[in-house]
């Protein structure tokens, strides 16, 4: 009988690269779960021992010591064996090497010894959970985490929902990921271990699992295509697993925090987040910046690539419900409240010339529209056609919104969903939109967009509102913040008072802003922007990630256009503080873009990816250096090839000394057994060719 191999993708160091993992034996993993460091640091994060230099009468410093200790321990990836250069990224899992298998989180403490009953309740029942059962460990502070077998044909989404739901514990989105990290505890920890858990399935399964999702349309691994439709049997309930969800970045607690905003700020922004609560602060100071350069009329900045720029800014603000998404709304009044005044009047004489109108009917001798009719806010439900006639109206002047809700921009969408493309027009420098039509009382203009606007909404909301244009650019373009999620039963923030005092401390800013106009040339703002750009470049290179690098180009074009709002607002003279802040908010604003949409962006890149045609490729360069037949036929599944010309392929192979068997092969020559493993001689990754 063939042993069963077992394959792990496993970071075994303390405080490793959180972008790194290794296909490693349980071997490795046995002998890191066994040290006695490990069982060290579990015992100090769940308490039972004392963290050296820490006060273990501040609760605080305790649990930020924990959750320190916690970020240090080893990881491993549950979901596929082997992932490209050994990057822990989504597009870097290797199709062939997945698992067939999830982790299961249980974050209620008070559950756990109920869910570790009926996860053995299910594993024994005659439902699909019969003899799913893999795994059941105590996470670091002694949660749960159920390490369970993919019923043939569901994906993890599916698998998780289901399960969850049988489990009766909360679905979590964020334990779906293909490179999904789970922190190692140590032994003791360990409850129950099933031979197949992280074990390389049999040629007949796996060839039997793939073809299931073959057959719905997906790829060998369970990913892309519409996964939706499929109806499962569960618990003999008939249950409809719906395995739509859309998901961005992790959003676990083992997401990391935001950058901490500086404690020196800019004059402006000290002064208009003054009396916003603490917790509120980092969203507020990402918020005053539309409404600010709102002000700004017919004034340029010179970016580095020599293209001028106007100081054209949105802000997103995602957030839970109840976070207190309407902090923003007070420092904003004030801003706005100049132009405000004016609108005011300018509206006024359009309701009276639209009430002569009315009295007049047909009467041929009506008066022309009212010149000069500059109103710069507009309402949140306003048309695609009195939008373009408002901008017509605003001579360069920036149209300005506030939105409770980001779904307000529907009013927008026209025909087609013209929202986005404003969106995107709106940041571009000397675009054009309008609209011709027949009638003459219609609106016929050819328009440049300036509008500047602040949107709120929750997270879900957010993902599931852009999630048709991931890449169409909408994302890139908009400044997006948040706010942190509060402890429960936390005390109520407590703001200041917005007085008489705080508007006349603002005044002189405004009247900064309104009295500039042309083409202002900041030195410090430029070298800043090169300077930042340079980091996220070296960021990128390090983490090879893409989606990051495409996000930064244009968050660097926001930061430097709020840097010259400031260095205007301020009279033209640069303050020091303007350095950090600037770096930060561009910190802050790529650490949302990431967190809540980094992998759903990576995710339509490579689905992109994989349904472009592709020419003939060399199937043995793509496969590692040490393969096994199961990799092999996996490979030529995806690629459209059959499976019975595997062994057909491999004994060709060997033949022309392209590979050579792995260990001292006994069997019948005519054959190959999907644990038979395979050593490249040519086309290997490390450039290295082998004689045999």
């Amino acid at each position: 009988m063939t042993e069963t191999q077992h394959v792990i993708a496993l970071n075994p160091y303390r405080k490793g690269n959180k972008g790194k993992v290794f296909s490693n034996s349980m071997a490795v993993y046995d002998k890191v779960i066994a040290s006695p460091e490990i069982r060290k640091m579990i015992q100090q994060i769940r308490g039972e021992l004392p963290i050296p230099k820490v006060n273990a009468n501040d609760a605080e410093a305790v649990k930020k010591a924990q959750d320190r200790l916690k970020s240090e321990l080893p990881f491993f990836c549950p979901h596929y064996g082997i992932f490209k250069n050994n990057v822990r990224r989504q597009e870097n899992a290797q199709p062939e090497s997945f698992m067939f298998q999830t982790i299961i989180d249980v974050d209620d403490r008070e559950y756990v010894d109920k869910a570790i009953e009926k996860a053995r309740e299910l594993n024994c029942s005659d439902s699909i959970w019969n003899g799913s059962l893999l795994h059941l460990c105590y996470s670091a502070r002694k949660k749960l985490h159920i390490g369970i077998r993919l019923p043939v044909g569901m994906t993890i989404e599916e698998t998780q929902k289901a399960y969850c739901e049988a489990l009766g514990v909360p679905y979590d989105e964020s334990c779906i990921t293909p490179e999904r990290m789970i922190y190692l505890t140590d032994k003791d920890s360990e409850i129950y271990r099933s031979k197949m858990w992280c074990a390389v399935l049999s040629e007949k399964e796996i060839l039997m699992r793939r073809q299931a999702y073959l057959d719905r349309g997906l790829t060998v691994d369970g990913r892309g295509g519409k996964v939706n439709s499929l109806q499962l049997t569960v618990d003999r309930a008939n249950q409809q697993v719906n395995s739509l969800q859309l998901t961005g970045n992790r959003a676990d607690e083992d997401y990391p925090d935001p950058p901490e905003m500086p404690k020196k700020l800019p004059k402006l922004v000290e002064l208009l987040i003054s009396r916003t609560p603490e917790v509120y602060k980092p969203a507020v100071a990402h918020a005053i910046f539309p409404p600010l350069a709102t002000h700004l009329w017919k004034t340029r900045f010179r970016y580095i690539d020599n293209v001028e720029h106007e100081a054209r800014l949105m802000t997103l603000l995602l957030a839970g419900t109840g976070a207190g998404k309407s902090s923003v709304n007070r420092p904003i009044d004030f801003i706005m409240e100049d132009i405000r005044l004016r609108d005011a009047e300018n509206l006024k004489r359009e309701k009276a010339w639209k009430d002569e109108m009315l009295r007049k009917g047909a009467n041929k001798d009506k008066r022309k529209r009212p010149e000069n009719l500059i109103i710069q806010e507009i309402d949140a439900d306003m048309t695609n056609p009195a939008f373009v006639m408002r901008t017509a109206e605003a001579q360069e002047h920036f149209l300005y919104t506030s939105l409770n809700e980001l779904d307000q921009f529907d009013a927008l969408k026209g025909s087609g969903s013209q929202q986005f493309r404003i969106m995107c027009l709106a940041a571009d420098p000397g675009n054009k939109y309008g609209q011709t039509r027949v009638g003459t009382m219609s609106v016929t203009e050819r328009v440049t967009i300036r509008f500047n606007w602040n949107a709120s909404t929750t997270i879900q909301k957010g993902q599931r509102y852009f999630s048709k244009v991931l890449t169409d650019g909408p994302i890139s373009r908009i400044n997006f913040c948040t706010i942190p999620e509060r402890e429960i039963g936390e005390d109520m923030p407590v703001y200041g008072t917005y007085d008489e005092s705080y508007r006349e401390a603002l005044r002189p800013y405004i009247e900064n802003l309104n009295k500039v106009t042309g083409l202002i040339e900041c030195k410090e703002a430029f070298q800043l922007a090169l300077k930042l750009k340079d980091e996220n470049a070296e960021f990128a290179r390090l983490s090879q990630d893409r989606t990051f690098e495409n996000l930064s180009f244009r968050a660097n074009v926001i930061a430097y256009l709020k840097a010259c709002v400031l260095y205007v607002a301020n009279g033209c003279k640069w303050e020091p503080e303007i350095d950090e802040f600037i770096r930060w908010s561009e910190q802050y604003d790529l650490y949302c873009k990431m967190r809540f949409f980094g992998d759903m962006i990576a995710k339509e890149n490579f689905m992109a990816q994989k349904s472009s045609k592709r020419g003939p490729q060399n199937l043995l360069q793509i496969l590692p250096d040490n393969f096994t037949a199961a990799q092999l036929l996996a490979i030529r599944l995806e690629h459209g090839l059959d499976a019975k010309g595997t062994d057909m392929m491999i004994r060709q192979w060997l033949h022309r000394n392209y590979i050579r068997r792995a260990y001292q092969y006994t069997g019948k020559r005519d054959s190959c057994d999907s644990c038979d493993s395979f050593e490249k001689l040519k086309y290997r990754h490390d450039g290295m060719v082998i004689k045999s």
